[in-house]
């Protein structure tokens, strides 16, 4: 399960490290995966200029080995299983700040590096790519 505190405070839950990143989530510079069920999870705020329904999507540079999850305001957006398999729900970005949070969680019996993520917001009913987002890029939590 995920650490539902993510979505209650101003801060990263305890023992969480920032992690830097540029335009994709790189798992993997957070360090590894030691076995199976094991998971990252990084997190941020997201804001919006207004309130809208989006979509999410994510590319996995691996895509295989990992079960995938993105929440964001405490509801389950996005899942993708080690089989590519995909569920995708539209949710609301709210004009008064988003907590968005990722898992990966291995599904390999060694030790793995997640690698690279990308998440794709898209506007729900056309699927226009929603390029006016801010990221909240001085906390940037990631944890084991």
């Amino acid at each position: 399960s995920y650490d539902s505190t993510v979505f209650k405070t101003g801060k990263p839950p305890k023992d969480w490290t920032p992690l830097t990143c540029g335009a994709s989530l790189v798992f993997g510079a957070a360090g590894t995966l030691p076995s199976h069920g094991s998971a990252m999870q990084a997190a941020t705020r997201v804001e919006t200029p207004v309130d809208r329904e989006a979509v999410v999507n994510v590319q996995h540079e691996t895509k295989s080995g990992f079960d995938i999850t993105v929440w964001v305001n405490d509801v389950s957006v996005f899942k993708q299983g080690r089989n590519n398999t995909k569920e995708t729900k539209p949710f609301t970005l709210r004009k008064s700040g988003n907590t968005l949070m990722v898992e990966c969680r291995s599904a390999e019996n060694a030790a793995v590096k997640p690698g690279t993520l990308n998440l794709q917001f898209s506007g729900a009913k056309d699927g226009t790519p929603i390029d006016d987002l801010l990221f909240d890029s001085e906390n940037i939590p990631a944890g084991l």
